[in-house]
């Protein structure tokens, strides 16, 4: 619904509700309790009618107060007035469900109504169920240590132990959660700073971090997951050799325990910080880190993380990635499902891309060469990535089909659009262009000139940064066997 060509805010909020969650809202709206301003229930009565006929509407302010106050006079402030109140019964409507789907939060702010009212016969029993929910609930996220410490802080409050100091208090269970949620929340934070530190440089100031670094050390924590998981990031990002891998076992093992018990955004970026660590590992030659990224994306899989839930879509890059270990690791039969199963998740602006370039990718593995290029002609290029994508996939299918002249014309083309885009960095220009001159060098060389390929291998090993490296190690191997 907008006004005057400009959508309403709260009628844009409206919009992504469900029908079930716009029902409990009607509900909501039209309860005495939360609300007694009759203006407030016809607007929204309209939203709904026009919601049901049309799904938006296109009223101006003017059609918008004739159709809820027929018989009235336009009054600008007064349509404002019950615009805006109704965005605000919309925001306690948001704080209510919440408080629906998460018991924990009605039992914090009951504890402290009863503390705030001094009701002391409920005190037994809403702390036993307090108590009850942060127990029997599997979250291991830091925000349920901050819930219990919450809770054990009002028992503590309401159980008078200042004044009863010789009975033994739950003191040791206040402090234990809030340093279980202050030692988690303080290395997030701190790692999303050293991520954040290789695009953009900021001069952050964290309180006690040397004190924190010196502690992990020797307290792993590996007794509360959400705890461990952080430090071992931590160290991911500051260990090296031996030591790194350490951690990065450790990394696996609390991952995998603790995925289903943290929300879905927080083990996203969990997962975010393990696959960088792969991959890189796997830029610096360790490739057996292929596989451990592998088995990291088919636990992401698993688990259901990949998708963001909020919006209900897929990273396309995240996706091509994904298919690209796999494939690396011929691992066919799951990259075909996976594609099957996710692509649809993608946002329809790139899934046609992100889909089709997987597709061609995948039927390069299994040396279906024609299917590329059909795969390859169904992408509709906008991005450069892309664009650097196919055609270095372009350059390797040419050459396995044997193609030599649309290859020679493609290695021409390419090297000038590479000097043309001045918006590609530096580096990633290179390696394309390594891409080229090596491509280059293997066909002008004699197919029987065993020394002339070993001088070629010996340059290539030489070189650093080179686009589809592995792919063109194999071929110069082909010809030296």
């Amino acid at each position: 619904m907008t006004v005057t060509g400009k959508k309403i805010k709260v009628f844009s909020v409206l919009d992504d509700l469900d029908t079930y969650e716009l029902n409990r809202f009607d509900k909501f709206v039209k309860s005495p309790y939360f609300n007694v301003n009759q203006s407030i229930i016809q607007l929204f009565n309209q939203y709904i009618h026009y919601r049901k006929t049309n799904g938006k509407s296109n009223l101006s302010k003017e059609d918008l107060w004739k159709k809820a106050f027929p018989d009235q006079p336009y009054n600008d402030g007064r349509l404002r007035k019950a615009l805006s109140d109704l965005l605000k019964l919309l925001e306690d409507f948001f704080c209510q469900e919440l408080m629906q789907r998460q018991p924990i939060y009605r039992a914090t702010m009951l504890l402290e109504s009863i503390e705030e009212r001094n009701l002391g016969p409920l005190v037994n029993s809403v702390i036993k169920r307090a108590r009850q929910l942060t127990s029997k609930d599997h979250e291991a996220s830091a925000r349920m240590h901050y819930h219990r410490y919450e809770v054990e802080k009002s028992f503590y409050e309401l159980t008078d132990y200042d004044i009863k100091r010789i009975e033994k208090s739950n003191l040791p269970r206040i402090i234990s959660n809030l340093d279980y949620f202050y030692l988690a929340e303080k290395l997030k934070y701190y790692c999303t700073s050293i991520s954040r530190s290789a695009f953009v440089e900021h001069d952050f100031n964290f309180l006690f971090i040397k004190e924190i670094e010196q502690h992990i050390e020797n307290n792993q924590y590996e007794e509360i997951p959400i705890v461990n998981i952080w430090i071992n990031i931590f160290f991911l990002q500051k260990k090296t050799g031996k030591d790194v891998k350490k951690y990065f076992q450790q990394f696996k093992t609390t991952f995998k325990s603790i995925i289903a018990d943290i929300p879905q955004k927080e083990a996203a970026q969990i997962f975010t910080y393990g696959q960088n660590f792969c991959i890189k590992q796997i830029n610096s030659g360790q490739s057996e880190y292929f596989q451990e990224l592998f088995e990291l994306n088919r636990e992401a899989v698993s688990q259901n993380i990949l998708v963001d839930q909020s919006r209900d879509n897929l990273d396309p890059w995240v996706f091509r990635n994904m298919v690209t270990v796999a494939l690396r690791l011929k691992e066919y039969a799951w990259t075909a499902a996976f594609i099957d199963s996710y692509g649809s998740y993608i946002q329809e602006d790139f899934r046609r891309n992100a889909v089709s370039y997987s597709l061609a990718l995948f039927s390069f593995y299994q040396n279906k060469y024609s299917e590329v290029l059909d795969h390859l002609n169904d992408m509709d290029i906008m991005d450069i990535s892309y664009e650097l994508n196919s055609k270095s996939l372009l350059i390797m299918t040419y050459y396995e089909m044997d193609e030599i002249d649309p290859l020679n014309s493609l290695l021409d083309s390419f090297y000038v659009y590479l000097n043309r885009h001045k918006d590609i960095s530096k580096a990633r220009r290179e390696n394309y262009q390594n891409m080229i001159s090596f491509t280059r060098r293997l066909m002008n060389i004699n197919p029987t000139d065993k020394k002339a390929h070993e001088k070629l291998m010996t340059k290539f090993q030489q070189t650093k940064g080179i686009a589809s490296a592995a792919w063109l190690k194999e071929k110069i191997e082909e010809r030296m066997l």
